[in-house]
């Protein structure tokens, strides 16, 4: 990892193996780009000898735009917010806790590399354990408390003002996330333009213009709300796709890991909330028979959260508002459903946060 390495492709797995060759990451085995994100070049990689007792490791290396989207700029900093995010989170979490983080064996600014715990090759993200019918209702409470409890302990210690001060400087996570979710906000259900998203065509959805201006105006507000918050420190993509589950044959859960911290940075505690419990309401809608665990996790994460973090009201109505922010913008484009399905949802989301607007928390809160 010399001044060699800047010819090599970390785009390209035969790169990364030339990249680690020679180090106690060295691999003659597979090296298998994973396919779960969209933003870095992340691989696992089966090492030569075990590392710490794991014999895999992940690789990620980030370009300054996004994988997928290549027009997309994104500033090559994220990488080490997300380093130093898990490094200063790692020691808060309790040695047997079922809800942990990755730990980061190496990071290479330079090169733009991160080497880090590997969750495992059988570990699966918790969405599609969920919607797989993996996850027992027994299981499900056991689980939405443990989430509860890590995010309620992450948002305490989060109001720490040395960490916010030091991720302040991650600006361009607040500007994406604001821009993401609450910039489309309105855009996707105005009825005076074409929605990108083929299930809300033909016909648009129809919208009193009360609730078309309540949604204008909290889209407005709570842009503004993310670009300026400073309550305390998020993990800032707190949705099952990052989290990657651990379970035996029997389904039984082993650990939880939590993974993907690009984004974070000084935020609302209401919208981490409101983005898993709002992920979570996906799979009752799209996936009913699994309705009975997913209402047993949003309901143990609820209690556990309360316990722990210790909320006031404000913070669960702003969990309204992005829960129904999220089924509005989110959803629709997440390929959950069928065309009917996804409607109802965005109908769904639209009276959540015209009912959070005047006050009112959502009834799973």
């Amino acid at each position: 990892m010399d001044s060699a390495t800047q010819k090599l492709d970390l785009t390209i797995a035969d790169g990364v193996r030339d990249y680690i060759q020679g180090t106690p990451f060295s691999s003659h085995g597979d090296i298998v780009m994973l396919s779960g994100g969209v933003t870095n070049f992340v691989y696992r990689v089966k090492l030569d000898e075990p590392f710490r007792g794991k014999a895999t490791v992940i690789i990620k290396h980030a370009k300054p735009y996004v994988r997928s989207w290549v027009e997309l700029p994104l500033e090559l900093s994220r990488q080490g917010f997300e380093v130093e995010a898990l490094r200063r989170v790692k020691p808060i979490i309790p040695d047997d806790a079922l809800v942990t983080v990755p730990e980061v064996y190496l990071f290479d600014e330079k090169e733009c590399v991160i080497i880090m715990e590997d969750a495992g090759a059988d570990s699966v993200p918790l969405k599609q354990f969920m919607i797989e019918g993996r996850l027992s209702v027994l299981m499900a409470e056991r689980l939405g408390t443990a989430l509860g409890e890590f995010a309620g302990r992450l948002h305490v210690w989060g109001k720490d003002p040395n960490v916010l001060e030091y991720f302040e400087g991650h600006k361009m996570a607040k500007e994406l996330f604001a821009w993401v979710n609450y910039g489309r906000l309105y855009q996707a259900i105005d009825p005076s333009k074409e929605s990108d998203v083929a299930a809300l065509r033909d016909p648009p959805l129809e919208h009193s213009e009360e609730d078309l201006a309540i949604i204008k105006k909290v889209g407005e507000d709570m842009a503004i709300a993310v670009k300026n918050a400073k309550d305390t420190f998020v993990m800032g993509d707190f949705w099952p796709g990052n989290m990657a589950v651990c379970a035996t044959n029997e389904n039984a859960l082993q650990r939880v890991y939590m993974l993907d911290w690009e984004i974070c940075r000084p935020g609302l505690a209401g919208i981490e909330i409101g983005q898993f419990c709002s992920e979570i309401d996906c799979v009752r809608h799209f996936y009913p028979q699994y309705k009975a665990a997913a209402t047993k996790v949003i309901s143990a994460f609820r209690d556990a959260y309360d316990r722990v973090g210790k909320p006031e009201k404000s913070v669960w109505i702003m969990g309204s508002v992005h829960w129904g922010t999220h089924l509005v913008v989110t959803a629709p484009r997440a390929g959950w459903g069928g065309r009917e399905a996804t409607r109802k949802v965005v109908e769904a989301g639209k009276k959540i946060i015209v009912q959070a607007h005047n006050g009112q928390v959502v009834s799973d809160f």
